[in-house]
This record gives structure tokens, sequence and C-alpha cells, in this order.
């Protein structure tokens, strides 16, 4: 019997089950980190924004 719980409609609509799709793609292609801490995520997130900031400026100063 396929009984689908009405709140969870979401999850199985098309949309969502495309981003479940190229989520589990991700996942075997190993494009994707673990972290042993929030803080250790935290900082990755800053790091990798402050080098996008640089890059973007770096290239704005050569134009």
């Amino acid at each position: 019997m396929d009984v689908m719980q009405e709140d969870l409609s979401w999850f199985y609509s098309d949309e969502w089950q495309a981003m479940e799709d190229e989520a589990d793609e991700d996942y075997r292609a190993g494009r994707m980190k673990s972290y042993a801490s929030v803080d250790d995520l935290l900082a990755s997130l800053q790091s990798t924004s402050c080098r996008k900031k640089d890059a973007a400026s770096s290239s704005l100063n050569r134009a």
C-alpha cells in the first residue's frame, strides 16, 4: 500500500527528488567534507569566504 503522509509530500515532489539525486551523486563523487566540530566547519567556511573575496578583489584590481 502506497500511503504518503501529507506533511511529507514536498519530499516526494519531482523537484526535491532531483535535488536528492544531485546530492547522492555529489556523495558518490566525493564532493563533500566532514568536520570534527562545528568550529572546524565555521573556520572552513570563513577561509573559503576570504579566498573568494581576495580572488574577486584581485581580479578587479587587474582590470
